[in-house]
């Protein structure tokens, strides 16, 4: 179930008049989605609405400890506009800066994504119980859970998280298009 879906439930519910006994009523007000490990990744280049809102839903889901992998610059070679892409020490940073702002008390780690073909942290820690995603990157989760499978793990919970903007990669909210709209700036001066 993904976060909206939680929520919208939790409106609906609220909505309704309540005639469960008390003892129902608080358990049904505990989180349903409330993890001890959690992992999420991204470039978190230039950390806009769209990765703070990724974060802040690890936030939610997480009592525990969280770990943040953040793509290489290596990887981001081929990038458009590369040239004003933030170091991967600061983006790091500005993700485990992000996240311990948002939730002191959980512990936060932080690592590489340094080459697709290789597993993810979340794929190899067996403690691992979740991983928060976009709506875009499903399909990267779902290769994760495909890997912790065929090493005996369980599947780790997806929290899906929309797009910021739009519903499509057109529309949304994204560092590449950030970095676009300043490079034409530039060349229009």
């Amino acid at each position: 179930r993904t976060v909206a879906e939680g929520l919208r439930a939790e409106g609906q519910s609220q909505q309704q008049p309540d005639l469960q006994p008390k003892q129902q009523q608080q358990q049904r007000q505990e989180p349903e989605l409330l993890f001890q490990h959690v992992a999420v990744g991204g470039t978190f280049d230039r950390l806009h609405a769209g990765h703070r809102l990724l974060l802040a839903a690890t936030a939610l889901v997480d009592c525990g400890s969280i770990y943040i992998g953040v793509t290489s610059d290596a990887l981001l070679a081929k990038k458009s506009n590369k040239q004003l892409l933030q170091g991967y020490e600061a983006r790091q940073n500005a993700a485990v800066d992000f996240m311990v702002m948002v939730r002191p008390a959980v512990t936060v780690t932080a690592g590489a994504l340094t080459d697709p073909a290789e597993p993810t942290q979340a794929e190899l820690d067996p403690d691992m119980q979740a991983l928060v995603v976009s709506q875009e990157t499903v399909s990267g989760g779902e290769a994760i859970n495909q890997g912790r499978l065929q090493r005996g793990f369980e599947p780790l919970q997806l929290v899906v998280v929309g797009l910021i903007g739009g519903r499509d990669a057109r529309s949304k909210l994204s560092s590449t298009a950030l970095r676009d709209k300043d490079a034409a700036a530039v060349v229009a001066q």
